[in-house]
């Protein structure tokens, strides 16, 4: 029954019922439409790890994968210098987060006035250190419209993890931790059986018919209710055929392919 913007920590119960808001959040000029790629997939945060029933960005992740914070006008990114690159300006209204929407890469980033901020070069992330006040407008040029992006530090770092037989590498969690008790574990590895037929699929075989096995079990709702019960409400909630909004959607997949 509240407003609230974008943020690093998602628990689940705390949303009840969504509102229907269509009061505008942001707005985002382009140079040229005809580049826009066919769906828009907006890059806000990555929350790497699931704990006591909530995702979150780490506190490992934002100190390996965040540079330390900067007064800067301009940002640069890690796309090359482009004339043919898409040119966006933003207008953020306040409320909406400290983390700036962007697509993927980007050539360089642009601010009406200094902004005190971090920046995460591997993970395509801006965070202003402080939620503004007021609508915040930027310009990004060379912005790219990628849906996944490379990740060889995590690659790197799972290869290692599999080759010393452990899952998580010193000092950082991998992200495909569950987190979760030993029950709600084994519940988690029924579904996935049934999903794949007790048969190792490729990821994105696994992608398609994990989406359609909860496809087929939950409806979409902007109102739901979490099933009461022992245990973890994500995983009760996956093995119910309870409705559910977005937030469930995403972190069931999410447990389930990690799982």
């Amino acid at each position: 029954k509240s407003s609230s913007g974008f943020t690093d920590t998602l628990r689940f119960g705390d949303v009840a019922d969504i509102v229907k808001d269509e009061s505008v959040a942001m707005r985002v000029e382009v140079s040229d439409r005809s580049r826009l790629p066919a769906e828009l997939y907006w890059r806000m945060v990555v929350m790497d790890e699931y704990r006591d029933q909530a995702f979150r960005l780490s506190t490992a992740l934002k100190a390996a994968a965040f540079d330390r914070p900067r007064m800067v006008q301009q940002l640069r990114g890690q796309e090359p210098p482009s004339r043919m690159g898409l040119t966006c300006t933003f207008y953020l209204e306040p409320g909406v987060g400290r983390y700036l929407p962007l697509t993927g890469g980007f050539e360089s980033i642009h601010f009406t006035e200094r902004q005190d901020l971090r920046a995460s070069a591997g993970l395509r992330l801006v965070e202003l250190t402080r939620d503004p006040m007021s609508m915040k407008a930027y310009r990004v040029r060379g912005m790219t419209g990628r849906d996944r992006l490379r990740d060889p530090q995590f690659a790197k770092e799972w290869r290692i993890s599999q080759e010393a037989g452990r899952v998580e590498v010193p000092g950082r969690p991998l992200m495909h931790e569950v987190n979760l008790s030993e029950a709600d574990r084994a519940t988690l590895a029924a579904v996935v059986a049934e999903i794949t037929g007790g048969v190792d699929l490729p990821s994105a075989e696994f992608a398609v018919k994990a989406q359609a096995w909860l496809g087929a079990r939950h409806v979409y709702s902007l109102s739901m209710e979490l099933p009461k019960g022992a245990g973890d409400p994500l995983v009760r909630w996956i093995v119910s055929n309870a409705p559910g909004h977005c937030e469930l959607f995403a972190g069931a997949f999410t447990l389930l392919a990690r799982t």
